[in-house]
């Protein structure tokens, strides 16, 4: 079962926690797009690394709904 968070302002997203440091994302950060989707960080400093080698983080992040949609049709 997966939790589903919402911010009317901020949107959607099935991510909890920052891919890079573990730690839980903050909305107010800017998020980066990858694979169709936005990512979330905790801080600023994070989406430069994950955007240097995304593949090295991408065991850490939710399964895309876009994928999942495709997979149940």
């Amino acid at each position: 079962v997966a939790l589903l968070f919402a911010s009317i302002k901020k949107g959607f997203t099935l991510q909890t926690n920052c891919p890079v440091s573990g730690k839980p994302i903050n909305t107010t950060v800017k998020g980066v797009e990858h694979d169709g989707n936005m990512v979330y960080f905790c801080c600023a400093g994070c989406p430069a690394a994950f955007e240097k080698d995304p593949a090295k983080f991408a065991d850490k992040l939710p399964p895309s709904p876009k994928k999942e949609a495709l997979q149940e049709a």
